[in-house]
């Protein structure tokens, strides 16, 4: 009979916590670095499918340092509920992947993206299996094995493998984790989100008879309430939450996906200060904060709005991406730029303010426009020591 996930988890904190896991041959899943719910459950769940076959060590891994994971409000409200303690986790911080990449004992599977982010660009030649959703944009010198398709969920392919190939192990808390995801990246398969494929609701269907007698409208709003759970944060804390980095071609960009309205949030005390520092903090040359909320509309299924907030120390550099935002038509984010003088976001000059239209332009959009603006942009001197 199969180690139970919790069990698994905990043999893996046993295994790292011995002088001789530094011996071993260790075999990493890892999420992206924005640690949203999407990438922790593909993590964990790839690893203990992945570490239930070899009896090499497989580590699931959170693409976070372990302080963060109090900023992963929604994270921690799943995992909880199924008895996956913060102890039974391994995050970025625990384990040394370029020392053991050096020593050539370390293999990576790339869950919810494609790019090795900057700081581990040395480990890149280490990445031998890749699962996402997202737009490939990866390169690798030696062939691996990927799986990529544009689903609603990373977790809705990590699902399908589960009940293709492993499917004794598809207990009530795998499941239970798995159906969550998808619910949440989907928006409870929301017409407005459109971000549910047929594939999404295949795998969901399959999935549901592991664990019936659930009401997931219900749990949707729970997991939704506790992602929004955010009032205790600071506005640093906040952009940090679910926070994804571009650096190309010298410029940095950062991207936070934030669960509050444009309004609320340049609402909050010292927002203004606080962004540049968390700008200045990040050494980033410009920041894009996306929000995402939801309401109900004419008594059926929950309505999403977006809204974009860009800021810049240099207006040229904020100018040029705008400009850059506005024209992209793959799709056209549809940007409606808040000009009025009357309100709240008159107070903010280094920003632009937009309420994007097409609301089923995610980040997982948005972020290779990020990328190829951030590419071909000519940076300046001046521009350099902002």
């Amino acid at each position: 009979m199969a180690m139970g996930l919790s069990s698994y988890l905990g043999s893996v904190r046993q295994a790292l916590s011995t002088q001789a896991a530094t011996t071993r041959n260790v075999h990493v899943v890892i999420g992206n670095e924005a640690c949203d719910l999407d990438s922790a459950v593909s993590a964990v769940v790839a690893g203990y499918i992945l570490g239930s076959k070899t009896e090499r060590l497989v580590v699931p891994m959170l693409n976070i340092p372990r302080s963060d994971y109090p900023l992963k409000t929604e994270v921690q409200f799943v995992f909880n509920r199924l008895n996956i303690t913060e102890d039974l986790l391994n995050f970025f911080d625990d384990l040394c992947l370029t020392d053991l990449h050096k020593a050539k004992k370390l293999e990576v599977t790339l869950v919810d993206h494609n790019v090795v982010p900057k700081c581990l660009e040395t480990i890149n030649d280490a990445v031998v299996r890749v699962i996402d959703h997202h737009k490939w944009e990866a390169s690798f010198t030696s062939p691996i094995d990927k799986k990529i398709e544009m689903v609603g969920s990373c977790a809705t392919l990590v699902g399908e493998k589960l009940l293709a190939d492993h499917r004794e192990l598809a207990d009530e808390t795998i499941t239970k984790l798995l159906l969550s995801t998808i619910i949440v990246d989907t928006v409870n398969f929301s017409k407005s989100a459109n971000k549910a494929t047929p594939k999404d609701e295949k795998v969901f269907k399959e999935l549901l008879s592991f664990a019936p007698n659930i009401d997931w409208d219900s749990e949707f709003v729970q997991i939704k309430e506790a992602k929004s759970s955010v009032s205790w944060m600071a506005v640093r804390d906040l952009l940090r939450k679910d926070l994804k980095v571009i650096s190309e071609n010298e410029l940095t960009i950062t991207v936070s996906t934030v669960p509050v309205s444009l309004k609320s949030l340049l609402a909050m005390s010292n927002f203004r200060a606080d962004l540049e520092f968390f700008r200045q903090q990040q050494k980033a040359n410009a920041v894009i904060v996306m929000t995402t909320t939801t309401k109900m509309q004419d008594s059926e299924q929950d309505c999403m709005q977006r809204e974009m907030l860009i800021h810049a120390k240099i207006d040229p550099l904020r100018e040029a991406l705008v400009d850059y935002l506005k024209r992209f038509d793959q799709p056209l984010l549809d940007l409606e730029e808040i000009t009025s003088c009357s309100t709240i976001y008159s107070q903010h000059p280094a920003s632009s303010v937009f309420i994007q239209k097409n609301v089923g332009a995610s980040r997982k959009v948005v972020l290779p426009a990020v990328r190829l603006f951030a590419a071909s942009y000519k940076i300046s001197s001046e521009q350099d020591s902002a």
